[in-house]
This record gives C-alpha cells, sequence and structure tokens, in this order.
C-alpha cells in the first residue's frame, strides 16, 4: 500500500492541512501510540509518502496562484514538518539541504514564521535591502546574525517586518517601511544614505535587531546558511540569485537528479 499524503491548499491564510478523511493510515499511526509531546513536530519523508495538493472545497473553485509551486516544493523537500492542530496535520515547514552547511526553509504560516522568528532572528546583526523605486519602502535580501554565541551587552531595536507581494515583479519580498507608524529613527536616518534601487547596508552601532514577520498570507522559502567560518548565521530572502538556485534544485530532483 503507498503511503501518500493529500493536502489541501488554502487561499486564505495560506496554510496547507491534511485532513483525517484523506490520509486514514497516518491517522491511524497518530492515534495508535504517538505521544502529545511529538504532535507538534510530525517529521515526514516526502520520499516514503509522496504528497498531493489539492484546493480546498471553501476556496469556491478558485486555486491558489502558489499551489502548483508548492507541490513540487514539497515533493522534493529533505523533510516535511506537519504539526497536529484542529484535527487536522498542518504543514509547518520544509527543508531542502542544499551542500556543506546550507540549507532552503520553506515556512508554511504565520505560526511557524513568528516561531522561527523567536528561534533565528532576535539577534541579528545587520542586513543589506533594496530600496524600492519611488517608494520608502525596503526588500531585505539578506538577514547576518551576531556571531555566535553572543554575550554583548547591545540595545535591542525592534524590527517588524512583512511578507509583500506588491512588489512590481509580483514575487514575494520580505519588507518593512522607513517612514510611518512602524518605521524607527534609526531606519529614518538611515534611509537617508541608500538611493532608489540601490541597496544599503544597515548596521546599527551597539544594537542588535529582533525581527518578526508578519502578514503572512501563503507559504515562502528561504536560503539559511551556518558560517561557520565568521560564526555566524546568513538568511537570504533575495538577490545572489537565491531564488534561481532554489529553482533549479527543485527541478533537478523532479526529474530524478
Amino acid at each position: 500500500m503507498t503511503m501518500k499524503l493529500i493536502g489541501h491548499a488554502f487561499i486564505t491564510k495560506g496554510r496547507i492541512d491534511f485532513s483525517r478523511e484523506d490520509n486514514p493510515w497516518a491517522f491511524s499511526r497518530i492515534d495508535a501510540g504517538m505521544k502529545e509531546s511529538q504532535r507538534d513536530r510530525i517529521m515526514v519523508d516526502p520520499k516514503q509518502a509522496p504528497l498531493e495538493l489539492r484546493s480546498a472545497p471553501v476556496n469556491n473553485g478558485e486555486t491558489p496562484s502558489w499551489m502548483k509551486e508548492m507541490e513540487e516544493v514539497l515533493k522534493t523537500a529533505d523533510s516535511i514538518v506537519l504539526q497536529y492542530k484542529s484535527g487536522v496535520l498542518r504543514f509547518r515547514r520544509a527543508t531542502h539541504l542544499a551542500g556543506v552547511n546550507k540549507e532552503f526553509v520553506t515556512l508554511g504560516n504565520q505560526d511557524e514564521f513568528d516561531h522561527y522568528a523567536e528561534e533565528h532572528w532576535k539577534q541579528l546583526r545587520y542586513l543589506y535591502a533594496v530600496r524600492r523605486m519611488g517608494a520608502f519602502c525596503f526588500d531585505i535580501n539578506t538577514l547576518i546574525s551576531h556571531r555566535q554565541p553572543h554575550s554583548e551587552q547591545t540595545k535591542r531595536l525592534e524590527f517588524p517586518t512583512r511578507l509583500d507581494s506588491t512588489h512590481s515583479n509580483g514575487e514575494l519580498n520580505i519588507s518593512f517601511d522607513s517612514s510611518g507608524y512602524n518605521a524607527t529613527v534609526e531606519i529614518v536616518e538611515w534611509r537617508g544614505s541608500v538611493k532608489e534601487g540601490e541597496v544599503g547596508r544597515y548596521a546599527p552601532n551597539n544594537c542588535h535587531i529582533d525581527m518578526t514577520v508578519h502578514n503572512v498570507g501563503q507559504p515562502f522559502t528561504f536560503l539559511h546558511e551556518n558560517r561557520k567560518e565568521f560564526h555566524n548565521h546568513s538568511y537570504t530572502f533575495n538577490g545572489n540569485n537565491v531564488r534561481d538556485q532554489f529553482k533549479r534544485l527543485v527541478k533537478r530532483r523532479l526529474a530524478g537528479g
């Protein structure tokens, strides 16, 4: 018997759920004795349980624009993490290994972004971001953490961002504003040093950036590198052809390479 996982993609909130009705074999294993402590992080190997995504019935016949691409992402992942929540298995995270100390991480929903940020984006040293043409909005290319472990006493800077799909090229970005309610004094001052269309380096002195991401409405993939030679971590969202690298990796794996 083939252990296939069938998931439903929701336009609202962008989540992916695997129901008991479509996946009775998976829920039988959970019911057979999985501890409560294990249900929050259920590891799946897509080589052992191939995945298929369908548009959720509540979408009224409309298919999420990102569903086909996400199905390919899930099919080719090295590992997938699901969470048993509200009677369904909810997609949390997928990982594609991409070399020594490199991995592509796909986060599935707002809760998972919150969890990942709490774990990894509270001690950031600096970031690179491109200023949009004709706007006070920046799209983040790369985050760099403090040296690990970080023991200095530095000032905490709250740094709210959002998952933004309004860019002219139609692709998702993690973005922040340099004006308005969410813009800090430090960001407003830094903004003047970056011309429209150019990349700026934001590295406030004696500070650590505590970043959060809001408005998550669909899964999002980025590159994480454990830069052991620098004793820190980098997280690349755009730039350095990171999107093309990931697309090539997925395509190669779909072809059996």
